[in-house]
């Protein structure tokens, strides 16, 4: 059917009856996608042209005289599609029946019209504690009238966004929902365009004064470089109070470097100022680190007295940044001037990256030297560059410690 992008922009709240406002998402600066239902007798150029009002869809006005409305989630979601004449999701709308507490529904084209429903939904929701949205067109549009019902609602407590279009100016809508929503736990982001610019965006409330919220946040697959890394280290030191609440950070898959790898270490591992470290684990993986980022990170790792887990596969360290990480693992557990506390690493990974036997000699040497302060319980070095004649490839097991070598 034809189809294109116009109406006013609408302002849609559901009400309880007798016309007393009830909690809702207010949809403001967006323009639907209309699609014309009747089009006997009218040309192509009358049926793409912008329709006055979106046929199906109340204004705020008419809703105030009628005082119709959904009470719950479920009801909002099939009342919005009636209005918006498309058709439900039957997997969404048995969710928001009180049949699940997880809802996914990947890969369901639902886009930004569709979003409107989902939006109104999540505003009413009493059930829903998770849900997976990922790859479905939302673009930055539907990310606003996400944003517009997580403000609205204290249900939800995980949400998948990644691989939607977002960008840039979705983030912006999503930014306040960090430091606002208490009740959203984990929020994903990956896989949608941001770069830079969106990290910025994304940290903008927080610039401002707002205080980290999520304990969980993937940025994964955004091609983020280090100004990304820098608005985000920034954004979390200006948190008053001191510690942030972020506990895992994903930036797997983006174009870090070592220079991103210095700004990470000095700002979240081990700052020398506000907020108290707080990260538990942190995912670098292809990030193009190379022996430099290795380095940078290996110095803030005995004064890291949060950190847990540190994933940095596929990222080209070789012999010399393995060096360097069997340094600082040798003093891990030390009580070192100036930290918070002594490191709790727990759990260190270099998969796939070419170490080669004078590395993997190296980083063990490191672990052994630090026993039994160091706090490190498993080590993985999976396709280290070894070959089978090396006495290494195999599973080596001492001191209580799980060394992982292929």
């Amino acid at each position: 059917r034809p189809h294109a992008r116009g109406g006013e922009r609408q302002s849609w709240t559901p009400k309880r009856e007798g016309g007393r406002q009830k909690r809702g998402i207010r949809l403001s600066g967006m323009n639907l996608l209309y699609t014309p239902r009747e089009l006997p007798g009218s040309d192509a150029a009358s049926a793409l042209s912008p329709p006055p009002h979106i046929e199906g869809l109340s204004s705020e006005s008419e809703r105030e005289e009628d005082g119709d409305a959904a009470e719950t989630g479920h009801e909002a979601y099939l009342s919005t599609c009636r209005q918006l004449g498309i058709t439900p999701c039957g997997r969404w709308a048995r969710a928001l029946s009180g049949a699940l507490e997880d809802a996914s529904i990947p890969h369901y084209g639902i886009g930004p019209r569709g979003a409107v429903a989902v939006g109104a939904s999540l505003a009413l929701n009493e059930c829903l504690r998770s849900a997976n949205l990922s790859d479905n067109r939302l673009s930055a549009d539907g990310a606003e009238v996400i944003a517009s019902a997580l403000l609205a609602n204290g249900a939800l407590q995980v949400l998948n966004l990644s691989h939607n279009a977002i960008g840039a100016d979705g983030c912006r809508a999503l930014s306040q929902a960090l430091c606002t929503a208490e009740h959203l736990v984990s929020l994903s982001l990956a896989a949608n365009g941001l770069g830079d610019k969106g990290v910025n965006e994304l940290m903008g409330a927080l610039l401002e004064g707002g205080a980290m919220l999520v304990q969980h946040l993937s940025l994964a697959d955004n091609k983020i470089g280090p100004m990304g890394a820098s608005d985000l280290v920034r954004a979390l030191h200006d948190e008053a109070g001191g510690r942030t609440a972020l506990r895992h950070l994903d930036l797997r898959w983006n174009n870090l470097g070592h220079s991103g790898a210095a700004i990470l270490a000095k700002g979240l591992l081990a700052p020398v100022d506000a907020p108290v470290p707080s990260l538990v684990q942190l995912d670098l993986q292809w990030n193009l680190l190379g022996d430099e980022g290795a380095k940078q990170l290996a110095a803030a790792l005995p004064r890291a007295s949060s950190l847990q887990l540190l994933a940095l596969g596929h990222n080209n360290i070789g012999a010399e940044g393995a060096r360097a990480l069997a340094a600082a693992v040798a003093s891990l557990g030390l009580e070192i001037a100036g930290s918070d506390g002594p490191s709790v690493l727990e759990a260190l990974s270099l998969d796939s990256n070419p170490l080669g036997r004078e590395g993997v000699h190296a980083l063990i040497e490191g672990l052994e030297s630090a026993q039994p302060s160091c706090p490190i319980r498993t080590f993985s070095v999976n396709d280290a560059g070894l070959v089978p004649s090396d006495r290494l490839y195999e599973v080596i097991v001492f001191f209580g410690l799980f060394f992982l070598v292929e």
